[in-house]
C-alpha cells in the first residue's frame, strides 16, 4: 500500500491473494479437524480429493447441482431429496451456501454415511460388489 487512500490494480491483487491464502489456510484447518473427528484413513481423504477436485468449478467448489448428479448415481434422487441435500450442504457451508468446498464436502459425506442417507451405504456397497464380480469375470 502506498498511503494513498486508493486501492491500485497491484494492491487489489495483493488483497484478494491475502484472502485467497485466509480462506486456504482456513480450510485446511478445517480439513484437518474433519479428518480426525470422523477417523478417516488418507487413503480414504484422497480418494475423497480425487472425487471431489475431479469435479469441481474454477472457484474451487462442487455445485449443489454436481453434488446431486454425483449422490445420483448411487442413490435415487427425488425432489424431496434434492431439497434435503440442499438443506444439509447449507448446514455444513460457513456462509449456508449451496456449494461445498473440499472440507464442507467431507463434512457432507461423513453426515451421508452416518445417517445412511436414502440408504447410501448400502447401494454403494452393493456397488462395489457388482464392480467386483465383473472383474472377475473379465
Amino acid at each position: 500500500a502506498d498511503g494513498n487512500g486508493e486501492l491500485n490494480f497491484n494492491e487489489f491483487l495483493l488483497l484478494m491473494r491475502k484472502c485467497d491464502d485466509a480462506r486456504d489456510a482456513a480450510d485446511l484447518k478445517l480439513e484437518l479437524d474433519v479428518v480426525k473427528e470422523c477417523s478417516m484413513a488418507s487413503e480414504e481423504v484422497e480418494g475423497f480429493r480425487q472425487i471431489f477436485s475431479e469435479h469441481i468449478d474454477w472457484k474451487g467448489e462442487l455445485s449443489l447441482d454436481t453434488l446431486i448428479i454425483l449422490l445420483g448415481k448411487v442413490v435415487e434422487i427425488s425432489a424431496e431429496a434434492t431439497e434435503e441435500l440442499a438443506r444439509m450442504v447449507r448446514e455444513v457451508h460457513p456462509q449456508g451456501r449451496d456449494v461445498a468446498r473440499f472440507p464442507q464436502f467431507l463434512q457432507l459425506i461423513r453426515n451421508l454415511t452416518r445417517d445412511n442417507y436414502r440408504h447410501v451405504n448400502d447401494l454403494a456397497a452393493r456397488a462395489v460388489r457388482d464392480k467386483q464380480k465383473k472383474a472377475a469375470r473379465s
